[in-house]
């Protein structure tokens, strides 16, 4: 992961990326999301997914690199929010949800206390391949505890040869070869989505991609 990369992206207000309404995968698989549990969302950007999981009763925990990120999400929901410096992080608090500023991978389970759910919907395809496999340790380290742990987990699929990420093609054995045995892996769905060619122009060089939607569970 590049923080220059993505600080920059932010800064530049270069923001296609960001899903401006809730995820139709989240909607369809909340249940899998025990209810009024602690949610993890690495690499949250200002998702306004975060905002739908606390109105709906549950309490949020993100990750994320940018200030900018951070403040567009509390200003967008018109939310008041407080900050305290946590270790390597800002620390940005409001009613329901906490988000810590900094390098994810600098999280330790402090950070995460409390947490048993985990919604990944645009953190393990932002990462390139060695990254991706630090991510996935540091994320089972970090939840080792947690029991019962369930993490809603969506991909991209596509030919990485036809045009480089991110978004990162993410195909189902990787997933399977980073995740388990500590966590088994159940393939949900894989659905073909124009999402990306509409927000991206680069990927009107790739004849098809499809989302894979994945319940990891321990």
């Amino acid at each position: 992961m590049d923080p220059k990369y993505w600080k920059q992206k932010w800064e530049s207000a270069d923001t296609q990326f960001h899903q401006r309404t809730v995820n139709p995968y989240l909607l369809k698989y909340e249940k899998l999301i025990p209810e009024r549990s602690i949610v993890f969302v690495p690499l949250c950007g200002k998702s306004g997914d975060m905002e739908w999981l606390v109105k709906k009763g549950y309490h949020v925990v993100g990750s994320e690199l940018s200030p900018i990120a951070c403040k567009d999400f509390f200003a967008e929901n018109k939310r008041s929010f407080e900050t305290e410096v946590a270790g390597a992080f800002t620390k940005y608090v409001s009613p329901g949800i906490t988000i810590y500023c900094g390098d994810h991978l600098a999280l330790t389970k402090d950070h995460v206390k409390g947490v048993s759910a985990v919604y990944d919907r645009a953190a393990l395809v932002a990462l390139p391949p060695a990254i991706r496999k630090k991510y996935a340790e540091h994320l089972i380290s970090l939840l080792s505890a947690a029991h019962p742990l369930d993490v809603l987990l969506l991909t991209f699929e596509y030919d990485q040869t036809l045009v480089e990420g991110p978004p990162h093609a993410v195909l189902e054995p990787e997933v399977r070869q980073l995740f388990e045995p500590a966590l088994e892996v159940k393939l949900l769905e894989r659905q073909e989505t124009p999402a990306l060619h509409r927000t991206n122009s680069k990927f009107m060089a790739v004849p098809t991609v499809s989302e894979g939607i994945y319940h990891l569970s321990r």
